[in-house]
């Protein structure tokens, strides 16, 4: 029979960072982008913005909840 990896879930402390970067960066990147005119060039380098932002948070969170976990 095969081993079947089980997967953890995030700790409290990960999951109350992913939230709350989450809200943080979407109003700030939402505020930001509604004032930019529709698919100008501006606005979709904003929205490529918003989607690294989104990315860089939850590789940055799997990597805390990792320390978190290993401490």
């Amino acid at each position: 029979m095969e081993k079947t990896i089980r997967r953890r879930a995030l700790s409290r402390f990960a999951s109350n960072i992913l939230f709350c970067g989450a809200v943080l960066v979407t109003v700030l990147c939402v505020g930001y982008i509604a004032n930019l005119e529709y698919m100008s060039a501006q606005y979709k380098d904003a929205c490529e913005f918003y989607a690294l932002l989104m990315a860089e948070l939850v590789s940055f969170t799997c990597f805390a909840d990792y320390i978190h976990k290993t401490m």
